[in-house]
């Protein structure tokens, strides 16, 4: 019961509020780390796969038609 009432109880306001507030996201820093992934996945591909075949195995993975275009000029 003490583990209860000190614990889990205000525990439970704390993580009602960060539901509730959400959180931030960097947009920018998440887009380049996505390109930086994806560049990552179309440098270990490319001896196994065409151009096409990597930009359909990102779009595949769920990669953004952008993020792929960017990352495969680069």
């Amino acid at each position: 019961l003490e583990l209860f009432n000190k614990i889990e109880m205000p525990l439970s306001e704390v993580l009602a509020d960060m539901q509730y507030q959400g959180i931030y996201v960097d947009k920018e820093e998440l887009l380049e780390y996505e390109i930086q992934s994806a560049k990552n996945i179309a440098i270990k591909k490319q001896n196994s796969l065409e151009r096409e075949e990597i930009i359909a195995y990102l779009a595949k993975k769920g990669y953004l038609s952008e993020t792929i275009k960017i990352a495969l000029e680069e």
